[in-house]
């Protein structure tokens, strides 16, 4: 905790406002893990009418009640002791594998770069609070509950003395739930600024069709889109008039800026787009193949991947490194891309 304190760059990325994206998108991504996990339906997002503070909420599982091999209690660990993974089964061991985050950093990060922060859990009748100080646990409640509620709330607040923005931004918070939404499709995710009144929630029914429509929302279509989910991959796309290159790539929703599944994509669209135009007639004798280069004009491609322990370049996750995804990417991808030209 105090290392991170000392090096937030280096776990964080930036002490500037990314930074301080970044600290909330690793809550955030705990409560989206519940989802992937079928445990969470609706999660809620505050700016609190204290200065700077945020409050992010869900319906999961809740974190089990119960004693850490350390001494402290499960909840205290989860948040409070580095290299203690989050993702728990009932008795508190390892849980389930296709999550955000997967290095036991994350949420520690946020709680150590955070004048205070409260981790709330609700479960089998139980009530558990811990409260941090600058990443150092100085309250612990548990108590019996009548609520039939489950779930984790966490409420922080940023700290000045190691981040040199700690003012949320408004606008970049609810574009990411927005993101969310479409990846998540039938998860709620809900909004509210309580100095403002502002409410908004976001909800899609079709996930990455209604993305692909709402990032095309200001061109001109000019394909039938292509989509397809299978075997931990879900990808859409499809080509405009434009003749830019649109791409949103993630990994078990996390958001990346490059990576080996969309090289793997990239292999796979190319390939297929090749043969297709071979087996037709499309190419004329002394035609070259296409390249990559050629497909990407006018295309925008929605990539979401999910795999077991992730590998990435850095401790902000923007550049996915494994290379098992690249040939499993490719490999899917190329089924759906074939079936789509053919029916098209």
């Amino acid at each position: 905790i105090e290392h991170i304190r000392l090096r937030a760059g280096m776990y964080i990325g930036s002490i500037e406002e990314a930074g301080l994206h970044h600290i909330f998108l690793e809550i955030l991504s705990n409560s989206i893990d519940e989802y992937l996990n079928s445990s969470c339906d609706h999660i809620s997002v505050t700016l609190t009418k204290n200065t700077n503070e945020i409050r992010i909420k869900d319906n999961g599982r809740g974190i089990p009640h119960g004693t850490h091999e350390s001494g402290c209690s499960i909840l205290e660990a989860v948040f409070g002791i580095t290299n203690t993974g989050g993702k728990y089964n009932d008795d508190g061991s390892g849980g389930y594998n296709s999550t955000g985050g997967m290095n036991g950093i994350g949420a520690k990060a946020t709680n150590a770069l955070s004048e205070y922060f409260i981790a709330e859990s609700v479960r089998d009748g139980k009530y558990e609070r811990v409260t941090f100080n600058r990443g150092t646990a100085i309250e612990h409640i548990l108590e019996d509950s009548d609520s039939k509620d489950h779930g984790v709330c966490i409420t922080f607040k940023p700290d000045a003395e190691v981040l040199n923005v700690v003012k949320f931004n408004e606008d970049k918070i609810k574009k990411q739930m927005e993101e969310f939404s479409y990846l998540c499709k039938g998860l709620l995710l809900a909004f509210e600024n309580e100095n403002t009144g502002e409410k908004v929630s976001y909800y899609s029914k079709n996930g990455l069709l209604d993305y692909l429509n709402a990032v095309n929302q200001k061109t001109t279509v000019i394909s039938e889109p292509c989509y397809f989910a299978g075997e931990g991959l879900e990808f859409a796309f499809v080509f405009n008039a434009s003749s830019s290159y649109q791409y949103k790539l993630y990994t078990n929703n996390i958001p990346q800026l490059k990576g080996t599944h969309h090289t793997g994509f990239k292999t796979a669209l190319t390939s297929e787009f090749n043969k297709y135009a071979k087996e037709k007639g499309l190419f004329k004798e002394n035609d070259s193949n296409l390249q990559g280069t050629d497909l990407e004009e006018g295309q925008t491609l929605i990539l979401s991947y999910r795999m077991v322990a992730p590998v990435y370049e850095g401790q902000n996750k923007e550049n996915l490194t494994s290379a098992e995804a690249r040939t499993a990417v490719q490999k899917i991808a190329a089924e759906g891309i074939r079936t789509w030209l053919n029916d098209n």
